[in-house]
Order: structure tokens, then C-alpha cells, then sequence
């Protein structure tokens, strides 16, 4: 029964993390599930033994903390699988700014595991004081080593066509060419090409991209029952996107053109899951929410309650 409590409790943690909500909201479901039950099982001859059973469910806000950590290290586990069973694999860097003014250094992988092809958000980086191509090095190659992934592998790189990424002599992709000791396919993001041919006097979208911000920013900022009635007709209608990206005057990757590309989703989750109201998140447990909301991975939470023991409510 207590390993039950805590498939329930990883089950709670992964509804927060996917709906960006705080930490706290646990005991909150919690208390709404409890308040449920009294009437949904009034007339049950067991409806003592299923209220105990809810009220044993670890639903703390540390407890929810861990479980969320745990479900995104079982993610993180699965795509180390993948990309070391991949004989290559590309990836693709994107840096932006959070609500701290901590820069973050999102790095998605492209690779091939058991006749799927996935494109996956690998990490979500914290960049500490300087953001140059060394630190950006020193990040990636960091990370990639800690879980034992051969950079052999890597044969393409994408990036936003910063001077600290596409540098001759010290850029990023030139540094990590020398790191894997060959030439590398380098590719500037289509997404900032086309954003560069927008501003250009050719194409006379300044009148049509005024007002596709302003439908965008009154379905997201306007009204919070618009917000939400859009949300459900995307839901409904089965659109591939279930909100709005959110939009930023220093960096909105769909701007002019739609994409399927992955970071412009991972920056604006990431605006989301760390909001000024959630401010206070350390960049490993934002960067967790992160992962869960855009992985098409699906945690094995039924293997993670085996090992763990069961705690009880607290």
C-alpha cells in the first residue's frame, strides 16, 4: 500500500510540474482530492480505509520538490540511452535571460534510438557571470562528459548567429571544433534568417506583425478567461501547440514566420515555470519543471515508487 502512496505522490508532482505550478500546490490537491472523496465515497462501506489511504500521500512541498527531481533524472536517464546507442547526433543552442537576469543556455539534441527520431531538451545550463564562448565550452563539454556522452558523435551544431557562437577564431562552434579535433556542420537558426529578412525593406510585414503581437498579447495578457478559453479550443481542435508563444522584444523565434522549432517552446516554458511570482526556484529544479513539460519521454513512475520506501503524509 505505501509504495501506491508514492506512485500517487509522483503522479501529484508530475501534474504540478507539467502545469508550472508551485511546489505548494500538492497539499492543495491533496486537500481538494480529501474533500472530494467525503462525497464521491459517501455511501461506500470502505470509505474510511480510501480517505486514509489519500490522507497517507506524501504531499509536502520538499516531498513534491523530490519527486519532480526524481521524474526528470528518470527523463534525463533515457535520453543518455538514446544519444549513446545513436551512432551521430546534432544539437542546437539557445541562450536567454530568466526572470533572475541568470543567463541560461538551453541545449537540444537531435538523434536517432529504435526507429524513432527524437529532438530532445538535453539541459537547460546556468550560465554564471560572463556568457563567452569559453563559458558556453565549458558548459556543454561539461555536462556531456558528466553523463559519459561521446562528442565524436556530434557532426552538427545550430546556433543563433551571435558573435560569441559563429566567431572565426574564438567563436563557440570554432572552440568546440578544436575540442573534438574536426570540422563540424554549422548552421545559423533558419528561424533568426528569416527574422533578419523580415526587417529588410522588401517585405513590408511592419503593419501585419503589429497587429499578429497585439492578438498575441491580448489572448495571453488581456484577460485570464480569454487566456484560458483559447487554451481549450487549442485543446479541443487537437493543434499542436496548446498556448501562444509567449512574446519578448529581445527574443521571439517565431516572429514573422511559424516553426516547430524546439527552443522557441523551451524559452517560453521556461518564462512560465520561472515567473516573478516563482522567482525564488534554483535554476535545477526550474530547469526540471523545464524538461518534464517539452520531453516525449514518459517517466516510469511505477519503477521509481519500487525504490522508494514509502514515508507517509508530511
Amino acid at each position: 500500500m505505501k509504495r501506491k502512496d508514492t506512485e500517487c505522490s509522483y503522479k501529484i508532482a508530475q501534474c504540478v510540474a507539467l502545469n508550472s505550478k508551485p511546489f505548494t500546490d500538492g497539499e492543495y490537491i491533496k486537500e481538494t482530492f480529501l474533500s472530494g472523496a467525503e462525497v464521491l465515497f459517501r455511501d461506500l462501506q470502505n470509505k474510511d480505509v480510501i480517505l486514509y489511504r489519500i490522507r497517507e500521500i506524501p504531499d509536502s512541498a520538499r516531498s513534491v520538490e523530490r519527486r519532480i527531481s526524481d521524474l526528470a533524472e528518470n527523463v534525463t536517464t533515457k535520453q543518455t540511452t538514446g544519444l549513446k546507442q545513436s551512432h551521430v547526433f546534432s544539437v542546437v543552442f539557445d541562450d536567454s535571460t530568466d526572470v533572475n537576469d541568470a543567463s541560461r543556455l538551453a541545449v537540444v539534441t537531435r538523434y536517432h534510438e529504435n526507429n524513432h527520431i527524437y529532438e530532445e531538451l538535453c539541459c537547460l545550463l546556468p550560465l554564471h557571470d560572463t556568457t563567452k564562448a569559453e563559458d558556453i565550452l565549458c558548459a556543454f563539454t561539461g555536462y556531456f562528459s558528466k553523463q559519459d556522452i561521446e562528442l565524436n558523435k556530434l557532426f552538427c551544431v545550430t546556433t543563433d548567429g551571435a558573435v560569441a557562437m559563429i566567431g572565426k577564431k574564438k567563436g563557440f562552434v570554432k572552440l568546440l571544433e578544436n575540442h573534438v579535433g574536426r570540422k563540424l556542420l554549422s548552421f545559423h537558426c533558419i528561424i533568426h534568417q528569416e527574422g533578419l529578412c523580415a526587417k529588410t525593406p522588401t517585405f513590408n510585414l511592419v503593419s501585419v506583425m503589429k497587429t499578429v503581437v497585439q492578438i498575441i498579447n491580448f489572448l495571453i495578457s488581456h484577460s485570464s478567461l480569454v487566456h484560458r478559453q483559447f487554451k481549450s479550443l487549442l485543446q479541443k481542435i487537437e493543434c499542436e501547440y496548446e498556448d501562444p508563444l509567449l512574446y519578448s522584444n529581445v527574443r521571439w523565434l517565431s516572429r514573422a514566420f511559424g516553426s516547430t522549432y524546439s527552443c522557441e517552446q523551451i524559452v517560453s516554458h521556461m518564462k512560465a515555470v520561472l515567473s516573478p511570482h516563482r522567482s525564488r526556484l534554483t535554476p535545477e529544479h526550474s530547469g526540471n519543471c523545464v524538461k518534464l513539460k517539452v520531453t516525449k519521454y514518459v517517466p516510469d513512475i511505477e519503477e521509481l515508487a519500487k525504490t522508494m520506501p514509502g514515508q507517509g503524509p508530511h
